[in-house]
């Protein structure tokens, strides 16, 4: 259950940022965007809480947040057809190898 909820967090996640970046696109698109975004945030705070019931909440905060910036990251790359530089490269690589760190040291 807990990996399902995960899962629904990150997905909703991108989700809200993909309608923040839809809604910048044009001045007529922001509070569709901006309201649809929040409707998404907020949905995943709800899963975020329930996921804290399960999860030791250091862990769980390093999994969602890390984890959520990274999918995010990776998914605005594609879809806004972004060349990543090599810094950003490393501190996405540093902050996967701390939620590794975050997994290994709460076992």
């Amino acid at each position: 259950m807990t990996a399902l909820c995960i899962t629904l967090y990150f997905l909703l996640q991108i989700g809200a940022y993909l309608l923040f970046k839809w809604g910048s696109s044009a001045p007529g698109l922001y509070w569709k965007g901006f309201i649809f975004g929040n409707i998404l945030g907020i949905s995943s705070t709800l899963i975020m809480i329930q996921i804290y019931k399960c999860m030791n909440a250091n862990l769980a905060t390093a999994v969602m947040m890390g984890g959520g910036f990274l999918l995010v990251q990776i998914v605005m790359t594609v879809v806004c057809r972004l060349t990543p530089g090599i810094f950003q490269i490393s501190g996405s690589l540093l902050i996967f190898a701390g939620i590794i760190m975050m997994s290994i040291a709460n076992k």
